[in-house]
């Protein structure tokens, strides 16, 4: 929470000092995304899955070919496992993984053309696990015999930190300007499975293609 507040003083501040002629409105930027992610594990095979988004951001120096960009992000990624261990004597089957988070992006677009532009956005993120869990069917040995139950269980979750890397187009409309984004992220951010037994393994989750489109309210004049 304490770094939530934090980040938005620093929006306040960051708006009072940008440059007045071409000064946009706190959080001028908004953005809603989906992504298709590309996970890797340590042990098991995963499959990616769709997931969706949604941002605000403060775009600096909008009469300049590079734009400074902050912004807060959610970003929901998830993915798919046909059978998962998760220690000596539990398994899943038709395991969902979702994760919901908070990113912080720090990013720079470089602009090229005239009116509508196209751009490149390199930048770095870091990322916290609001909540992420896994459903799917459970099996394990009670007694010789074994026990299935579909269950829904929290993970263990580690915060990222991250590259990225956008292309995209800005095109100007009568009231303000779309932007349309393609970038992927890679991130630090992984999940503990099976800790402390002969089956532990890791899991990364936020690495992710993921398209935007965003729009930007007219400049304050």
């Amino acid at each position: 929470m304490k770094l939530i507040l934090h980040f938005f003083a620093l929006l306040i501040a960051s708006s009072l000092v940008a440059q007045e002629s071409t000064k946009p409105a706190l959080l001028s930027e908004f953005s809603f995304s989906v992504n298709y992610s590309i996970p890797s594990s340590s042990k098991h095979p995963v499959e990616a899955r769709p997931g969706f988004g949604a941002a605000v951001y403060l775009p600096f120096r909008l009469d300049k070919k590079v734009n400074p960009v902050i912004g807060l992000e959610f970003v929901q990624t998830r993915f798919y496992a046909s059978t998962i261990v998760d220690g000596d004597e539990l398994f899943y089957t038709g395991a969902d993984f979702s994760y919901n988070q908070f990113r912080l992006p720090f990013s720079a677009r470089f602009h090229f053309g005239k009116k509508t532009t196209f751009f490149i956005e390199p930048g770095a993120f870091a990322s916290v696990v609001l909540s992420d869990f896994i459903e799917g069917v459970t099996h394990k040995s009670v007694d010789g015999k074994e026990v299935t139950e579909r269950v829904k269980a929290n993970l263990t979750s580690s915060p990222g930190i991250g590259l990225s890397l956008g292309f995209g187009i800005q095109i100007p409309l009568k009231k303000g300007t779309l932007l349309l984004r393609l970038d992927e992220n890679a991130g630090s951010g992984r999940t503990y499975l099976a800790q402390g037994s002969s089956n532990e393994s890791t899991i990364f989750y936020n690495h992710y293609l993921r398209f935007s489109a965003i729009y930007r309210l007219p400049a304050k004049q």
